[in-house]
């Protein structure tokens, strides 16, 4: 999983802005949702029989295993929000063209301000993703400790 997400990453870096599904693709890994429970529960009763420090350890193991899991889906969709940001933009800047060359300057300001709002809520779309990457970064250097 930790090289899936650090992928993700590189490839956001690399392209810019990539696709909702190449993220998609990059950051699943391992079992499904349904039998990771299971694989989880196993793994916990087994260090149980260990001792209770060993069954401490696994039980945070899987705790931010499940963090970062969560946090790659997080980050799944802020990109594929911050793509739909993009495009909204990209067609308000057009009609903002459009109504100045027919002289439409109430309708001009009004997609002006549209726009400025769309980038406002994109700039927190960025944050929340930079965000998101730190905390991904942060348990995948957890969960690959001894």
């Amino acid at each position: 999983v930790a090289a899936t997400s650090r992928a993700a990453a590189a490839a956001a870096a690399a392209s810019g802005s990539p696709d909702a599904t190449t993220i998609t693709a990059e950051c699943r890994g391992g079992w499904g949702p349904y039998s990771r429970g299971i694989g989880e529960g196993i793994e916990l009763r087994q260090a149980r029989g260990r001792g209770a420090e060993e069954a401490r350890r696994v039980a945070h193991r899987m705790a931010f295993g499940r963090e970062l899991r969560a946090s790659e889906a997080e980050l799944v969709a802020l990109r594929a929000s911050e793509i739909d940001f993009g495009r909204t933009i990209r067609g308000l800047l057009e009609d903002v063209k459009e109504c100045a060359k027919t002289g439409d300057k109430r309708g001009e300001l009004k997609a002006g301000y549209r726009v400025l709002d769309l980038r406002e809520r994109r700039k927190s779309v960025q944050n929340k993703t930079w965000r998101c990457l730190k905390r991904i970064e942060y348990f995948e250097r957890v969960l690959e400790e001894p």
